[in-house]
C-alpha cells in the first residue's frame, strides 16, 4: 500500500476525483481516510491537518494502521527565496524543523530533537524519478531544495529570517516554509518508511498582493503534483513489486530499488551515513551530534551535496 498525504482537502482532491474510492473510514476525530487503486497498488488518502504535532501523530496511526510502504507527502509551501515563485514546484531533499530548539541542553542542532537527525531526508532515487517526469507532465518551473517546517503560517519573509539567520549558516538551499510535512517525515522515520515530498508554492512571502490569491494558486496546481506522483509510480514494475516482497517495517531495513535503508539502531545492511559529531554541519548548516544515522538509500548521493540535478530553468 501506498499512502498520499497532504495538510488539507483541496491537497488530495485530484485523487479523490480521478480514482474510484473503494471505501473510507474515521481514523482520528473528523479526519478520513479515502482507498483506492493507482494503477496496481492500493493508495490510502488522507489530510492530515495543519502543524507538526497534528501530522505527525496522524501519520503515525496511517502508517501503524495500514503500513504503507510508501508515503508521498504533497501540498503547498511558502517561498522564501527569489527563484522560486507562485505556481512553482518544490521537490524536497531534506526537511529541517523550525522551533525545535534543544541546543541548551544537549550537544544538538537546531530543529534537532534527542535521539533523532538534525534533518530528515527522502527517497532521493524516487525524488530523481518524479523530477525527471515533471518535465514531461507541466511547464511549470521545478526546483529541487530544502524545506523548512513548523507548526505556524508566516506571512512576512521576517518571520523566516528570524529562523534561519541564526541557526543556518548555508541559507540559498532552504527554498521554502510550510506547517506540516516535518511532522510526517519524523513519523515515518520513526517507523522507517521512506517518503517523497512535493510542494507547490502558494505565495512568496513579503508579496502581499500574493496574498490574496495563494489559496487559489495553490489549489491550481494540485493536478500537476498528481500527475507527477501517478507517472513517478508508473513504470516502476518488478522494482516497486520487489520492494514490496522485500519490506519488512520491522527488521529495521528496507530493500529499495537494490540498495537498502539502514538505521544506526539496527544492523546495517550497508553502511549508514552519519552525521559529523562536532565542527561546522554539512553544507555550512548548524553543528550538533547525531546518534542515528539520516534515513537515506546507502547508495544515493551524499545527503551533504547540495541538488545536483538541473532545475527546470525560466526563460
Amino acid at each position: 500500500m501506498i499512502a498520499i498525504l497532504g495538510q488539507t482537502q483541496d491537497d488530495i482532491l485530484y485523487f479523490t476525483a480521478k480514482m474510484r474510492i473503494e471505501r473510507s473510514e474515521d481514523i482520528f476525530g473528523k479526519t478520513k481516510a479515502y482507498f483506492g487503486h493507482l494503477f496496481s497498488d492500493e493508495v490510502v488518502l488522507a489530510a492530515v491537518g495543519e502543524g507538526n504535532e497534528f501530522t505527525a501523530m496522524l501519520t503515525s496511526v496511517i502508517i501503524d494502521r495500514y503500513d504503507p510502504y510508501l508515503v508521498f507527502s504533497i501540498g503547498t509551501c511558502v517561498s522564501f527565496q527569489r527563484e522560486l515563485r507562485q505556481g512553482d514546484i518544490l521537490i524536497a531533499d531534506r526537511v529541517y524543523l523550525a522551533n525545535v530548539d534543544f541546543t541548551k541542553e544537549h550537544p544538538l542542532s537546531y530543529g534537532q530533537l534527542p535521539g533523532e537527525a538534525p534533518f530528515f531526508v527522502g527517497d532521493l532515487r524516487l525524488s530523481d524519478k518524479a523530477e525527471r517526469e515533471s518535465y514531461l507532465v507541466s511547464s511549470r518551473y521545478i526546483q529541487r531544495g530544502y524545506l523548512l517546517s513548523g507548526s505556524s503560517f508566516p506571512t512576512e519573509k521576517e518571520e523566516v529570517d528570524s529562523i534561519i539567520r541564526p541557526h543556518f549558516l548555508s541559507q540559498e538551499v532552504l527554498k521554502a516554509y510550510d506547517s506540516g510535512s516535518g511532522g510526517i517525515l519524523l513519523a515515518a522515520s520513526a517507523k522507517k518508511v521512506p517518503v517523497v515530498t512535493i510542494k507547490s508554492v502558494c505565495f512568496e512571502l513579503g508579496n502581499l498582493e500574493q496574498r490574496l490569491s495563494y489559496r487559489r494558486k495553490g489549489l491550481e496546481s494540485m493536478p500537476t503534483i498528481g500527475k507527477i506522483v501517478s507517472r513517478t509510480l508508473l513504470d516502476q514494475g518488478d522494482a516497486i513489486w520487489r520492494r514490496k516482497a522485500i519490506f519488512s517495517p520491522r527488521s529495521g531495513s528496507i530493500g529499495c530499488f537494490g540498495s537498502s535503508w539502514s538505521w544506526a539502531s539496527s544492523s546495517p545492511v550497508s553502511t549508514p551515513r552519519r552525521f559529523s559529531t562536532n565542527g561546522s554541519g554539512p553544507n555550512g548548516f548548524s553543528s550538533g551530534s547525531c546518534s542515528r544515522a539520516c534515513w537515506s538509500p546507502a547508495s544515493s548521493p551524499s545527503p551533504s551535496t547540495a541538488p545536483s540535478k538541473a532545475s527546470k530553468r525560466r526563460p
